[in-house]
């Protein structure tokens, strides 16, 4: 999960971004730094179904590269859309398209394996569309943790 690394005010020295760490601009005056860990894609830490994994790993490679580029590609129209029906706060998704802005603007790595293009287009860079174990593990481990973690933001009747 990220973790918080720093709080940078206005006036300080320059904070040096490492590779897997994003600026959150909270204010003109204050930024934070945000940092995701390095083992995002290791299966090995995580439970799995093997016969779900197998499974997946034998329909991952009955499809063509091309087929691959082109499922793996998500419009920030697209983006905005699940938002809108997937997260139920209006502050959390406004936090969330904000950061995705941000990230189409700076075109900053620090959410690796998925990259953000300049025109808003969010993917899965090459290295991950191609190990079918790492597409698994961001799509069904990390992807049913972050779906238990939307559930449970509580829903508001107004």
């Amino acid at each position: 999960m990220a973790r918080l690394v720093a709080v940078c005010r206005d006036g300080e020295e320059e904070f040096p971004f490492e590779r897997r760490q994003i600026p959150l601009y909270i204010d003109d005056t204050l930024t934070m730094v945000m940092e995701f860990p390095d083992n995002v894609l290791n299966l090995d830490g995580h439970q799995n179904n093997g016969a779900q994994l197998k499974q997946f790993i034998q329909r991952h490679g009955m499809l063509k590269q091309q087929d691959l580029s082109i499922a793996m590609v998500v419009t920030s129209r697209e983006v905005l859309s699940a938002l809108s029906q997937l997260v139920p706060c209006v502050g959390c998704r406004r936090s969330v398209e904000r950061l995705f802005s941000q990230l189409v603007e700076s075109g900053n790595p620090a959410l690796e394996p998925l990259t953000v293009g300049p025109k808003g287009v969010l993917s899965v860079t090459r290295s991950c569309m191609t190990d079918a174990k790492k597409l698994y593990t961001l799509f069904y481990v990390h992807g049913s943790k972050l779906n238990d973690m939307i559930d449970a933001i509580p829903k508001s009747k107004k």
